[in-house]
């Protein structure tokens, strides 16, 4: 025997799935109408909680990175959230939506391979912080570097590892075994041999 089900009304819903932002899953266990019914009538009555811009860009790169940078600037469940919005990195209102920030990328030197920057790491995503730059470069912006300063220069450790042609990561085992002075005392007689 088929049991009918109560119908519900276009402001039941409107209340229910939107202003008090239920699901239907708690929506059916209240009502007693079965989730899938509830899914037909939000689509009957054209009511939706997000809508979605159409662009064109979904399957663009820039895509990507606009989804990247809103979620772990605003999702605490993402990985790197704790470094963000965590730290109160947040996006500006301008690039809320796509194509604001799609227009601002194309128009400021975005090409593939290349990664969104922000210039000082202590602000937020804006068209006037940010840029982009290749990985190497980005990740010489960051609040983890290392500076060294010696013979009246200042440079991340890894540039002085260039600048000699040392092996990468030298100067953080030599810094390690021996102090930050002996790394000092190095770069300044390497410097001294130079000139």
């Amino acid at each position: 025997m088929l049991t009918h089900e109560p119908e519900l009304s276009r402001d039941y819903l409107v209340e229910h799935y939107i202003n008090q932002n239920k699901n239907r899953y708690t929506i059916s266990q209240e009502t007693g109408v079965s989730p899938t019914r509830i899914g037909t009538l939000l689509q009957k009555f054209g009511i939706r909680r997000y809508t979605v811009e159409r662009h064109g860009l979904v399957k663009h790169p820039l895509n990507n990175v606009w989804c990247g940078m809103k979620e772990r600037c605003t999702n605490p469940n993402a990985d790197n959230y704790k470094w963000y919005g965590g730290i109160g990195v947040t996006v500006c209102d301008e690039w809320s939506d796509f194509l604001p920030f799609y227009n601002w990328a194309i128009n400021n030197g975005w090409k593939r391979g290349l990664t969104l920057d922000r210039i000082d790491y202590t602000l937020g995503y804006s068209p006037d912080n940010c840029r982009f730059v290749t990985m190497q470069r980005q990740c010489r912006n960051r609040r983890s570097n290392v500076y060294i300063t010696a013979g009246g220069q200042t440079m991340l450790q890894c540039e002085w590892e260039e600048h000699f042609g040392l092996p990468k990561k030298i100067l953080s085992k030599w810094k390690y075994r021996y102090g930050e002075r002996y790394v000092v005392d190095w770069i300044e007689r390497e410097l001294s041999v130079v000139c």
